[in-house]
């Protein structure tokens, strides 16, 4: 964030300096070993001083951590300048800190027309008393704005560019868990289709029976795998299997109501991506909270699989009409993906699953088909029987790694070129005259 009251002394100062610098053009082409003196950079030194440069592509200069005794210490990165005239003698200076190793804890800037513009204490520079900085929370990048800079006549600033870089530890190195193996979870609640309310079970999910004669590839996984979205190939490609209350159906005449809970416990929060399919439908909440309301949607051209009505807990606890109007018989052909974000410690998916209602009294629409998979015509349902009304749900989650700051290391822009050492006549920048390590570089505005 910037610091009003620093940023408004710091502009002051420039406004008032920059007068002088109008008047006196001639001022040194280096920086002087002490007092106050403006930076402008001669046509012959242009070739050495990065910029100017558009925001397009910006100038570049090295971010080395661990410096000191001669040497430059860790290349972890670099700071991207760049600078847009405005009117005035103002321009606007973008900088940015992009690492490629470790990441940032922390950044403080100061953007200067001379070397005294800079805070220090014998010498040394104090990043705790530069005009921008900012605490960042393990980041890889961190961009500064800083609006009608006043440059007055002068062409060029002294940019001092501290961050603290941490090195980089796993906190979680994430994973994938799927049913019928690193994902499972207990049936907590089941009830036939055609009786209204739970009754509390507590049975482990089980492997499903799968049409047609339960071998693998089955039919469902098949057509899932032909799914255009991908997520069906996903889960079969991470080892997903389907389960169900029991192998055979309980009722394949009037359809079944499960409500199972899975369980996963990670180290630290973080996010993911769950990805789900049941014949005939579902729902799944994550900690209490709704992630997929009835399941499904219009990929290619199927309907939400569960009613809004049926999908709500009254609904999946109570309605015993599982006819096609509330759980479709299509739509289990497509797996859908969902965000899903994780807290640390114990997670708890709540997955609803149902089985339709099948028997003469209903109908069925037809399905397309996946390039020819799957293919399916509308008509009367069948009288429902294990072979013709199974159920299952396959399921997983992709849950994305963590990682944190380690250990750290104080870091400092320096010019292009730099090997340690103060270079040349300070035109392009060096360290600081202190006697701890710290540099500084020079950038041609706009």
């Amino acid at each position: 964030m910037v610091k009003k009251s620093r940023l408004f002394v710091l502009v002051a100062g420039a406004l008032a300096l920059g007068a002088c610098s109008d008047s006196a053009t001639t001022a040194p082409k280096s920086l002087a070993a002490t007092g106050p003196q403006f930076l402008t950079i001669a046509a012959g030194d242009f070739a050495a001083v990065p910029g100017p440069s558009t925001c397009g592509s910006p100038a570049s200069y090295p971010l080395y951590s661990g410096g000191g005794g001669g040497g430059t210490g860790t290349l972890v990165g670099h700071v991207l300048v760049c600078s847009t005239p405005v009117s005035g003698g103002n321009t606007t200076i973008t900088v940015t800190y992009s690492l490629t190793t470790g990441c940032l804890t922390e950044t403080h800037l100061q953007v200067a027309l001379t070397l005294a513009g800079v805070p220090t204490k014998n010498d040394n520079p104090i990043p705790g008393q530069f005009d921008l900085s900012h605490s960042d929370a393990c980041t890889t990048t961190d961009t500064y704005v800083i609006n009608n800079f006043h440059v007055g006549t002068d062409n060029a600033v002294i940019i001092a560019a501290h961050a603290v870089v941490a090195s980089t530890v796993t906190l979680f190195a994430g994973g994938n868990f799927v049913s019928g193996s690193t994902l499972t979870g207990n049936v907590v609640n089941h009830r036939a289709g055609n009786v209204s309310g739970f009754t509390a079970v507590n049975t482990p999910l089980v492997a499903a029976w799968e049409p047609t004669n339960n071998t693998d590839p089955s039919y469902w996984d098949t057509v899932i795998n032909a799914d255009p979205s991908g997520n069906g190939a996903w889960l079969l490609t991470a080892g997903a299997d389907w389960v169900w209350e029991s192998f055979r159906v309980l009722h394949p005449i009037d359809g079944d109501v499960i409500q199972a809970n899975l369980t996963l416990s990670v180290p630290v929060a973080t996010t993911g991506t769950f990805r789900i399919t049941c014949d005939n439908g579902y729902r799944v909440d994550l900690n209490g909270v709704t992630i997929t309301n009835g399941g499904d949607g219009a990929t290619a051209g199927l309907t939400t699989q569960l009613s809004t009505a049926f999908a709500t807990n009254t609904g999946l606890a109570t309605n015993t009409n599982l006819k096609q109007a509330n759980v479709n018989a299509q739509g289990w052909q497509t797996v859908e993906a969902y965000a899903v974000n994780l807290l640390a410690g114990t997670n708890t998916f709540t997955l609803y699953g149902v089985n339709e209602y099948q028997n003469s009294d209903d109908t069925h629409p037809g399905f397309a088909g996946f390039g020819g998979i799957g293919i399916g015509t509308a008509g009367v349902d069948p009288v429902g029987t294990v072979d013709l009304n199974p159920a299952g749900c396959i399921f997983g989650l992709a849950a994305n790694p963590v990682t944190g700051p380690g250990g750290e290391e104080t870091a400092w822009g320096a010019p292009n070129g730099f090997t340690g050492a103060t270079t040349g006549s300070n035109v392009t920048g060096g360290n600081f005259a202190g006697k701890n390590w710290a540099t500084y570089f020079v950038y041609q505005v706009q």
